[in-house]
């Protein structure tokens, strides 16, 4: 499944459970009062996992289309779920666990109110190691 979405680079998120920490490499900045920096554009392909069968998409839905921002609830909380883990072995260095990058996905559904932020957070739990 090809990416869907793209922050450019200077995007600006604030975490909400990894406060307090300090980490810093090519791909993005974060600081002790849970500001999440991009140096470099991020891509990635929304909630997974997907597959593309006779040219449809199956697979985790993005969710509901939040009013306020225009784009799919579960935007951000994939985005910073997915650009973590990708440098998990670098993070896990200064304290921060797959459990808390996990805690984070799960704080950045509950704060656009997604509905099934529970349950996407216990898939991300149970079967994340697949991925």
């Amino acid at each position: 499944m090809s990416n869907i979405y793209t922050w450019p680079k200077n995007t600006v998120i604030r975490l909400i459970k990894l406060k307090g920490y300090k980490f810093e490499n090519d791909q993005f900045k974060l600081t002790k009062f849970g500001l999440l920096m991009l140096k470099k554009s991020f891509t990635w392909n929304g909630c997974s996992p997907k597959i593309v069968v006779f040219g449809m998409v199956f697979g985790t839905p993005e969710g509901v289309i939040d009013e306020s921002t225009g784009e799919s609830k579960t935007k951000v909380a994939s985005g910073v779920h997915d650009l973590l883990l990708t440098y998990k072995k670098e993070l896990k260095k200064i304290g921060i666990t797959k459990k808390k990058i996990d805690q984070e996905f799960y704080c950045q559904l509950k704060k656009t109110g997604f509905e099934s932020a529970r349950l996407y957070y216990r898939a991300v739990r149970l079967l994340g190691f697949l991925f």
